[in-house]
């Protein structure tokens, strides 16, 4: 692995992430598209990164994989439930914001960059625990119930939505093709979604209370 570190963090790349972007750059027709989404992903992180710095509790370390990217705050337990909210829909609200600023603009050469600011964020919006938008469904309940309910709640909900999305990317395989560079991200959304939540609870990414 690569660390990239700083006096008060640090940056881990694992092998999975280096081989999964050569591969998207090299079947992407050209540069803008993975820039377009490298771009994104840079804001939503950035987005988280600057609000738990704004609420006290800054991160240690980004661990960079296949599979997304992973905060690592070893204060996050001293968040209430409204801070940790704001922490983690920074990232998705972010990339929202961009999208509809970028298309506000009219530009033909920003719809790209705007397309995937909204694919990103709707993405990261989606009800599955590993997501931003399972974190907020579990939070959300946790604050109106208790975190006993927020975890029956969530686990039903994302294994709902991910069985979903599953079925959604088989039919498009079978029936167009086009699902099939999907497969294996929905193959890992629906097998996190009934899996257990055995999240840590200093991980902004999958963590509980």
């Amino acid at each position: 692995m690569l660390h990239l570190r700083k006096p008060s963090a640090a940056l881990t790349v694992s092998p999975s992430a280096l081989v999964l972007l050569a591969a998207f750059l090299l079947l992407s027709r050209g540069l803008t598209l993975p820039a377009a989404l490298l771009s994104a992903a840079l804001c939503h992180e950035l987005a988280h990164v600057l609000t738990l710095h704004a609420l006290h509790t800054p991160p240690r370390r980004l661990t960079l994989s296949a599979t997304g990217a992973e905060l690592y705050v070893p204060d996050l337990h001293r968040l209430s439930y409204g801070g940790e909210l704001l922490a983690v829909a920074a990232g998705p609200g972010c990339n929202l914001l961009l999208w509809a600023l970028l298309s506000l603009t009219g530009w033909p050469p920003l719809a790209p960059f705007a397309g995937a600011h909204l694919i990103l964020g709707a993405l990261n919006l989606l009800p599955v625990r590993p997501m931003d938008g399972g974190r907020l469904l579990w939070l959300l309940t946790a604050l109106c119930t208790e975190p006993y309910t927020a975890d029956r709640v969530a686990y039903a909900v994302g294994a709902v939505a991910s069985a979903a999305l599953l079925v959604l990317c088989l039919y498009l395989t079978l029936t167009t093709g086009a699902g099939l560079f999907l497969l294996p991200g929905v193959l890992w959304l629906a097998v996190k979604g009934v899996l257990p939540n055995g999240a840590k609870p200093d991980k902004i990414n999958c963590y509980k209370k």
